[in-house]
Protein backbone atom coordinates (compact mmCIF):
# COMPACT_ATOMS: atom_id res chain seq x y z
CA UNK A 1 0.00 0.00 0.00
CA UNK A 2 1.31 3.43 -0.95
CA UNK A 3 1.46 6.26 1.58
CA UNK A 4 1.25 9.91 0.69
CA UNK A 5 2.28 12.82 2.86
CA UNK A 6 -0.30 15.54 3.33
CA UNK A 7 -0.25 18.62 5.51
CA UNK A 8 -1.71 22.05 5.88
CA UNK A 9 -1.75 25.24 7.86
CA UNK A 10 -4.55 27.32 9.36
CA UNK A 11 -3.76 31.02 9.77
CA UNK A 12 -5.44 34.38 10.18
CA UNK A 13 -6.40 35.78 6.77
CA UNK A 14 -3.38 37.79 5.58
CA UNK A 15 -5.33 40.84 4.37
CA UNK A 16 -2.10 42.89 4.28
CA UNK A 17 -0.69 40.41 1.76
CA UNK A 18 -3.78 40.72 -0.43
CA UNK A 19 -4.09 44.53 -0.29
CA UNK A 20 -2.30 45.15 -3.58
CA UNK A 21 -4.56 42.68 -5.40
CA UNK A 22 -7.92 43.84 -4.02
CA UNK A 23 -10.01 46.98 -4.48
CA UNK A 24 -9.84 49.62 -1.69
CA UNK A 25 -13.27 48.53 -0.41
CA UNK A 26 -11.59 45.56 1.28
CA UNK A 27 -9.51 47.86 3.46
CA UNK A 28 -12.57 49.53 4.97
CA UNK A 29 -14.97 46.57 5.16
CA UNK A 30 -13.08 44.91 7.99
CA UNK A 31 -15.92 43.07 9.75
CA UNK A 32 -17.74 42.23 6.55
CA UNK A 33 -15.03 40.69 4.38
CA UNK A 34 -14.34 37.00 3.80
CA UNK A 35 -11.82 34.87 1.97
CA UNK A 36 -12.42 31.47 0.47
CA UNK A 37 -9.83 29.03 -0.84
CA UNK A 38 -11.02 26.45 -3.35
CA UNK A 39 -9.58 23.40 -5.06
CA UNK A 40 -11.11 23.16 -8.54
CA UNK A 41 -10.96 20.39 -11.13
CA UNK A 42 -8.80 22.00 -13.81
CA UNK A 43 -11.21 21.08 -16.60
CA UNK A 44 -14.17 22.69 -14.80
CA UNK A 45 -12.77 25.92 -13.35
CA UNK A 46 -15.09 28.24 -15.30
CA UNK A 47 -18.18 26.26 -14.39
CA UNK A 48 -17.33 25.94 -10.70
CA UNK A 49 -16.23 29.56 -10.23
CA UNK A 50 -19.61 30.56 -11.67
CA UNK A 51 -21.40 28.34 -9.15
CA UNK A 52 -19.36 29.79 -6.27
CA UNK A 53 -20.06 33.36 -7.39
CA UNK A 54 -23.80 32.89 -7.86
CA UNK A 55 -24.11 31.12 -4.50
CA UNK A 56 -22.27 33.88 -2.65
CA UNK A 57 -24.22 36.63 -4.41
CA UNK A 58 -27.53 34.94 -3.54
CA UNK A 59 -26.54 34.95 0.13
CA UNK A 60 -25.61 38.64 0.28
CA UNK A 61 -21.92 38.65 -0.65
CA UNK A 62 -20.73 41.19 -3.22
CA UNK A 63 -17.54 42.69 -4.61
CA UNK A 64 -16.22 39.24 -5.52
CA UNK A 65 -12.54 39.13 -6.52
CA UNK A 66 -10.80 35.94 -7.66
CA UNK A 67 -7.12 35.30 -7.16
CA UNK A 68 -5.03 32.43 -8.47
CA UNK A 69 -2.94 31.34 -5.52
CA UNK A 70 0.74 31.65 -6.49
CA UNK A 71 2.47 28.28 -6.30
CA UNK A 72 5.91 26.92 -7.17
CA UNK A 73 6.26 23.58 -8.98
CA UNK A 74 10.03 23.21 -8.57
CA UNK A 75 9.77 19.99 -6.55
CA UNK A 76 6.88 18.46 -8.49
CA UNK A 77 7.28 15.68 -11.03
CA UNK A 78 4.71 15.07 -13.75
CA UNK A 79 2.71 12.53 -11.72
CA UNK A 80 2.22 14.94 -8.83
CA UNK A 81 1.30 17.83 -11.14
CA UNK A 82 -1.30 15.65 -12.85
CA UNK A 83 -3.39 15.20 -9.68
CA UNK A 84 -3.04 18.80 -8.51
CA UNK A 85 -6.20 20.91 -8.72
CA UNK A 86 -6.43 24.57 -9.72
CA UNK A 87 -6.05 26.53 -6.47
CA UNK A 88 -8.05 29.76 -6.28
CA UNK A 89 -9.05 32.25 -3.62
CA UNK A 90 -12.11 34.49 -3.63
CA UNK A 91 -12.39 37.64 -1.53
CA UNK A 92 -15.92 38.93 -0.88
CA UNK A 93 -17.70 41.63 1.09
CA UNK A 94 -21.05 41.14 2.85
CA UNK A 95 -23.72 43.55 1.63
CA UNK A 96 -25.16 44.51 5.00
CA UNK A 97 -23.19 45.97 7.88
CA UNK A 98 -25.61 44.52 10.44
CA UNK A 99 -25.78 40.89 11.46
CA UNK A 100 -23.10 38.23 11.42
CA UNK A 101 -21.95 37.51 7.87
CA UNK A 102 -19.77 34.60 8.97
CA UNK A 103 -22.81 32.52 9.93
CA UNK A 104 -24.07 32.31 6.35
CA UNK A 105 -20.73 31.01 5.08
CA UNK A 106 -21.33 27.56 6.60
CA UNK A 107 -24.50 27.25 4.51
CA UNK A 108 -22.66 28.42 1.41
CA UNK A 109 -19.97 25.78 2.00
CA UNK A 110 -22.55 23.03 2.47
CA UNK A 111 -24.43 24.03 -0.70
CA UNK A 112 -21.26 24.20 -2.79
CA UNK A 113 -20.02 20.82 -1.63
CA UNK A 114 -23.44 19.22 -2.24
CA UNK A 115 -23.68 20.80 -5.69
CA UNK A 116 -20.18 19.59 -6.61
CA UNK A 117 -21.03 16.04 -5.51
CA UNK A 118 -24.27 16.04 -7.53
CA UNK A 119 -22.46 17.37 -10.60
CA UNK A 120 -19.63 14.83 -10.20
CA UNK A 121 -17.07 17.63 -9.91
CA UNK A 122 -14.42 15.33 -8.46
CA UNK A 123 -11.58 17.40 -7.09
CA UNK A 124 -13.71 20.40 -6.10
CA UNK A 125 -13.32 21.38 -2.46
CA UNK A 126 -14.06 24.37 -0.30
CA UNK A 127 -10.71 24.39 1.50
CA UNK A 128 -11.66 27.37 3.66
CA UNK A 129 -14.39 30.01 3.61
CA UNK A 130 -14.22 32.37 6.53
CA UNK A 131 -14.11 35.93 7.81
CA UNK A 132 -11.19 35.03 10.10
CA UNK A 133 -8.97 32.21 8.87
CA UNK A 134 -7.51 30.75 5.69
CA UNK A 135 -6.18 27.27 5.02
CA UNK A 136 -3.24 26.35 2.80
CA UNK A 137 -2.93 22.59 2.38
CA UNK A 138 -2.13 19.82 -0.03
CA UNK A 139 -0.40 16.56 -0.78
CA UNK A 140 2.84 18.04 0.46
CA UNK A 141 5.39 17.37 3.14
CA UNK A 142 5.79 20.03 5.84
CA UNK A 143 9.04 21.14 4.18
CA UNK A 144 7.30 21.49 0.80
CA UNK A 145 4.36 23.53 2.09
CA UNK A 146 6.13 26.94 2.26
CA UNK A 147 8.05 26.20 -0.95
CA UNK A 148 4.87 25.36 -2.85
CA UNK A 149 2.71 28.20 -1.47
CA UNK A 150 4.60 31.44 -2.07
CA UNK A 151 2.20 33.35 0.21
CA UNK A 152 3.63 31.52 3.22
CA UNK A 153 7.06 33.03 2.54
CA UNK A 154 5.80 36.63 2.35
CA UNK A 155 6.58 38.98 5.29
CA UNK A 156 2.91 40.08 5.33
CA UNK A 157 1.87 36.51 6.15
CA UNK A 158 1.64 36.41 9.95
CA UNK A 159 2.16 33.57 12.41
CA UNK A 160 -0.16 30.61 11.89
CA UNK A 161 -2.62 29.23 14.39
CA UNK A 162 -1.64 25.63 13.77
CA UNK A 163 0.39 23.35 11.55
CA UNK A 164 -0.83 19.84 10.96
CA UNK A 165 0.64 16.77 9.29
CA UNK A 166 -0.69 13.33 8.68
CA UNK A 167 0.12 10.37 6.48
CA UNK A 168 -2.70 9.20 4.28
CA UNK A 169 -2.53 5.61 3.12
CA UNK A 170 -4.15 5.24 -0.23
CA UNK A 171 -4.89 2.44 -2.60
CA UNK A 172 -6.22 4.78 -5.28
CA UNK A 173 -5.12 8.21 -6.47
CA UNK A 174 -4.72 10.62 -3.53
CA UNK A 175 -6.99 13.66 -3.25
CA UNK A 176 -5.78 17.13 -2.35
CA UNK A 177 -9.09 17.86 -0.64
CA UNK A 178 -8.41 15.16 1.95
CA UNK A 179 -5.19 16.74 3.19
CA UNK A 180 -5.44 18.11 6.72
CA UNK A 181 -6.77 20.36 8.10
CA UNK A 182 -10.36 19.73 7.13
CA UNK A 183 -12.10 23.14 7.30
CA UNK A 184 -11.27 24.53 10.76
CA UNK A 185 -9.79 23.23 13.97
CA UNK A 186 -12.35 24.64 16.39
CA UNK A 187 -14.63 27.65 16.64
CA UNK A 188 -12.95 30.72 18.05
Amino acid sequence: MKTTLACGIVAPIPWELLTGELPPAFSVARGRRALGTFFMPRARVLEMTGVVESTLRSTGWTNLNWRTVPVCFDRFDGDRREVMPAILQLAAIAQEADGKPAQGLDKVRAYLETHAARQHARGFAVVSLSTRTVIYKGLLSPAELPVFYRDLREPAFHAPLAVLQRKISVAAAPLWSMAPPLQTLAPV
